[in-house]
């Protein structure tokens, strides 16, 4: 895997386009207007919902709801639509994407393969970003074409860095981190609803224990991040012996909390997969 070069990308000129503007290409706009990496002028999205061109226009994006106008006066341009639609709109816009021109597939399943088939003159780089991108902590893995180079590289780790962590790994690797980055959001959104109900249950009203559940989770993971502690030696540091969070700690392991959370990795990588195939 070839390292990309850490040379400072100019993007102040650059157009760039969306084909598709749903919950995953907003999420990554506003992170990038949130974090001043682009303009809102530097913008222009096709989608064919009228719900998510009025979103992008209220953020002071240029829409459109034809795919050849983003791909034919971008930059460079994120397919964003969905999986099932890919190969209709690459055979759409084929004959405007000239040699050498970036493109970046961000949907799950879609095999860089794919795109060098549909998009013969494209260097391509496939991305899965995550929706917490939106407020700078997400998690952006990508894997490149053998045409892309060092410098299509360096715009997307300019693109994604100010948005979270941003890895090159190979395409076997991508399923996974995706899960781990987009998939695992729901996952822990639903850790936290339930740590929010069950302190309801206990009598805590339900405004402080939506407020406390997430910063509980925030905390967790700013601890391990920063700090570099593995998460098995924090449940050891808050576990005190006959204390009551090895009392939950035994409640879960009873319960197989963690062998559902593998589970649900194996399962959405496994279809993710199943995806690609067919």
């Amino acid at each position: 895997m070839e390292e990309s070069q850490n040379t400072a990308v100019d993007l102040s000129d650059m157009i760039v386009g969306f084909i598709g503007g749903g919950n995953m290409a907003q999420s990554i706009i506003k992170g990038l207007l949130r974090e001043n990496v682009f303009r809102p002028e530097q913008f222009i999205i096709s989608a064919p919902s009228d719900r998510n061109l009025k979103k992008c226009r209220d953020l002071g994006l240029g829409v459109t709801r034809s795919n050849t106008e983003v791909a034919d006066s971008s930059s460079f341009f994120f397919l964003a639509c969905k999986p099932y639609h890919m190969v209709d709109v690459m055979a759409e816009i084929e004959s405007l994407v000239g040699r050498g021109r970036l493109v970046i597939p961000i949907s799950v399943g879609t095999p860089v393969e794919m795109f060098e088939k549909g998009l013969p003159n494209a260097h391509v780089i496939r991305v899965m970003p995550s929706l917490p991108n939106e407020v700078a902590a997400g998690i952006a893995a990508y894997t490149s074409s053998s045409k892309a180079t060092p410098d299509d590289k360096a715009i997307v780790e300019a693109i994604f860095k100010p948005l979270g962590v941003c890895e090159e790994v190979k395409e076997s690797m991508l399923d996974i981190t995706a899960q781990l980055g987009g998939a695992a959001c729901a996952w822990h959104a639903m850790i936290i609803e339930a740590l929010a109900d069950g302190a309801v249950k206990m009598g805590l009203p339900r405004d402080l224990a939506n407020k406390l559940a997430p910063q509980s989770m925030l905390g967790a993971a700013k601890l391990i991040v920063e700090t570099g502690i593995h998460p098995a030696q924090v449940k050891d540091n808050v576990t005190s012996p006959g204390g009551t969070t090895i009392r939950g700690v035994h409640i879960m392991e009873q319960r197989g909390v963690r062998g559902a959370m593998m589970d649900a990795v194996e399962g959405a990588v496994l279809y993710a997969r199943e995806i690609a195939k067919q």
